[in-house]
């Protein structure tokens, strides 16, 4: 993110802040218990349509709109936040009253104080915005063992999904992770799209396959919904880079792209790749080619809501990323309750599902749930 970026945020969290203490300045002299419940309950709601709107706008204006929205949404998460501390700080006092047998009353029974309240807001709007950023900035590993007795040997395999490079992490955070990544000596990494997005310059996209390519180990690339920037002509500026410099890129750095086709990395495992869901042409799964019976069967897949395939497409796990785990709290807790399959781990039928956090973010470098994961998975023998 830019200077001028980061100051704009700054001067959003401010003015919204401001206008937001005024706007319930008369509510705050006259605070109850009641009140501050209905007031985080409604702010909670609100935290959340924003946190969906600073990732899902997609219209020419949604660059412009995403620092609006997510101005409103950390004011909304800290002021919710104010609002959760004035109800514990009242009922304590009500409750302390009783106690005592002192009258509960108004009188006896004070609001925080208005110019206290508006400063609280305002500091945790502050310190959720700096945490995001700082949190944005930390990738650490998320180890995993996985056992089958159609596995003959161990294997350990790295996942990284949604690095989105350009747009929300530093050369240095990025830099740091791979070096990580080279210590952990695996066999291979597995590429779950979104590793460039829209706003990936031509030149980003060149260095961040020769930075993969450098860790020398065999990788494997499937594609997101954002690698080919399919929206860039709409809402981002026009495309960076053409499909065919994308995949002479891929290619020329001896990284393989699966796309609805498998490589038997050896005679006990086989990688599927899948092509996109918003690809229209996916292959079905009966159009698949065949692969090798009684082999441990590893499917990637960007996105990880394509709920009938993943029994039936028959592998032993699937990786997917897209999520980002919510990206914006509390947006990865309710869509894990409406959508499923937001972030962590599932089952259907004999397959394993995994949903990665993914590596960094969409668009501008704030996280504030969840933290950015690449994939150290073991793979070993049963017996």
């Amino acid at each position: 993110m830019t200077a001028g970026r980061f100051v704009m945020y700054i001067a959003i969290v401010i003015a919204v802040n401001v206008g937001f203490f005024f706007a319930q300045f008369a509510l705050h002299k006259r605070m109850t218990w009641w009140l501050s419940l209905i007031l985080f309950v409604v702010k909670f709601i609100l935290t959340t349509l924003f946190a969906l709107l600073a990732v899902a706008i997609t219209s020419p204006f949604g660059w412009m709109l995403t620092p609006l929205t997510l101005g409103l949404y950390l004011t909304f998460l800290g002021d919710a936040i104010a609002d959760l501390i004035v109800l514990i700080y009242m009922v304590v006092k009500i409750i302390a009253a009783k106690k005592h047998k002192s009258d509960t009353t108004k009188e006896k029974v004070k609001p925080m104080n208005v110019w206290l309240r508006g400063g609280l807001g305002f500091i945790l709007t502050i310190a959720i915005m700096t945490y995001g950023m700082i949190n944005m900035q930390i990738v650490t590993p998320k180890y995993h063992t996985f056992t089958s007795d159609k596995l003959q040997h161990e294997y350990t395999g790295i996942f990284i999904a949604d690095l989105h490079y350009g747009s929300s992490q530093t050369e240095k955070t990025i830099d740091k992770a791979f070096e990580r990544i080279k210590s952990e000596n695996a066999d291979f990494i597995m590429l779950g799209g979104d590793i460039t997005d829209e706003y990936t310059t031509k030149e980003e996209m060149e260095l961040i396959y020769h930075k993969i390519a450098s860790i020398g180990v065999p990788t494997y690339f499937i594609y997101g919904n954002h690698d080919r920037q399919p929206k860039a002509e709409k809402w981002a500026g026009g495309r960076k880079y053409t499909d065919e410099e994308l995949v002479n890129t891929i290619t020329s750095n001896g990284i393989v792209i699966l796309q609805d086709s498998f490589v038997n990395f050896a005679d006990d495992l086989v990688i599927i790749g899948r092509e996109d869901s918003s690809v229209e042409t996916r292959k079905k799964l009966d159009e698949l080619a065949a692969r090798p019976n009684n082999a441990y069967v590893i499917t990637v897949d960007h996105s990880p809501y394509q709920y009938d395939e993943i029994e039936a497409i028959g592998s032993d796990l699937q990786l997917s990323g897209h999520t980002h785990g919510g990206q914006y709290f509390p947006m990865g807790f309710n869509l894990n309750v409406v959508i499923k399959n937001v972030y962590g781990d599932f089952q259907y039928g004999n397959t394993h599902l995994y949903v990665s956090s993914g590596f960094s973010g969409w668009k501008d470098p704030f996280r504030t749930t969840h933290f950015c994961n690449y994939e150290v998975i073991h793979f070993k023998p049963a017996n």
